[in-house]
């Protein structure tokens, strides 16, 4: 992922649940930094009264230290993880992210591109990547044809939000 999108924990736990495949998961690929484990397993110690001896290691780690052995001991095998499940999920915070801080990227359009081929071309987000055909009509300019783009992304994001939001 070159796209320099780092999720920070703070920013995922306000939007949505995750759980610890979720995180490893991302980090496995680089879409958030190993230290968002370490702030996940804090906050559970600060809002649990009891947590497992695994938690509690996790949250001791400095965050140069080597993260997978204490995550995968976290992480109950037992369960069975829907993949297509954490993929959307992780596919809508890092395009939420990106859509609200579009003015800081030259072009976030492009970076749209470049995460519909790190996730293997979804067909969710096609009418907002703008090599993609349409079946809609020209707008008759760019802007324009752009803007249809990003009310494209906000529509996706407001249905994903819905399907993931965070319950309160």
């Amino acid at each position: 992922m070159k796209y320099n999108i780092m999720l920070s924990y703070d920013y995922i736990a306000k939007k949505i649940e995750i759980t610890w495949y979720d995180i490893k998961y991302a980090i496995e690929r680089n879409l958030i930094s190993p230290v968002v484990a370490i702030e996940r397993a804090i906050a559970e110690l600060s809002e649990k009264d009891e947590c497992s001896q695994e938690i509690i290691d996790l949250a001791c780690l400095r965050p140069e230290e080597p993260i997978k052995q204490h995550l995968d001991k976290v992480i109950n095998f037992n369960i069975s993880y829907d993949d297509d499940i954490v993929i959307d999920k992780w596919l809508y915070l890092i395009l939420d992210w990106l859509f609200y801080n579009k003015d800081e990227f030259e072009d976030p359009l492009g970076l749209v591109e470049q995460i519909y081929a790190d996730f293997d071309y979804p067909q969710q987000i096609s009418g907002f990547v703008r090599y993609m055909p349409s079946d809609e009509p020209d707008c008759g300019s760019l802007e324009l044809n752009e803007k249809r783009m990003y009310d494209k992304w906000e529509k996706y994001l407001t249905k994903q939000k819905k399907k993931f939001c965070k319950k309160r």
